[in-house]
């Protein structure tokens, strides 16, 4: 049998600590998208069921529930985003005591263009606008 430290590797080892930081912060980048994926989805849903509701007001309400559905979503994913953000502060420090650049590589090619926040905001006020003109149909 071995030992938890033969699992984990050496004790206070940097270089450990790293690929174990670098598996976690994937792993919220995995459960990220999965919510978000999760609500999207849901929100479509929601608003494709409230076109055959012959029910005015119940249309407006299931529609209203949809776009709701979309931004709990979009404020889970950005959650599971800042904290992702943290992770990647503590590699890019750490990275700089053992001399690693992949955090600082990632977030040089991450800063050019537009940030999948910004299209996912743009995207959820085009969608409250969507269901909004759908009501007034």
């Amino acid at each position: 049998m071995q030992s938890s430290e033969a699992i984990t590797g050496t004790a206070g080892d940097p270089q450990e600590l790293y690929l174990k930081l670098i598996d976690y912060k994937r792993s919220i980048g995995t459960t990220q998208w999965t919510v978000l994926s999760i609500f999207v989805t849901a929100s479509e849903a929601v608003l494709v069921f409230s076109v055959a509701q012959p029910d005015l007001l119940a249309a407006i309400l299931t529609r209203l529930f949809g776009v709701a559905i979309y931004w709990l979503g979009f404020f889970l994913f950005n959650r599971y985003r800042n904290l992702n953000r943290e992770v990647a502060h503590y590699l890019r420090d750490l990275e700089q005591a053992l001399g690693f650049e992949f955090q600082r590589r990632l977030d040089v090619a991450h800063a050019r263009g537009v940030s999948t926040r910004t299209v996912l905001l743009v995207a959820g006020l085009l969608y409250a606008a969507f269901a909004a003109i759908l009501s007034l149909l």
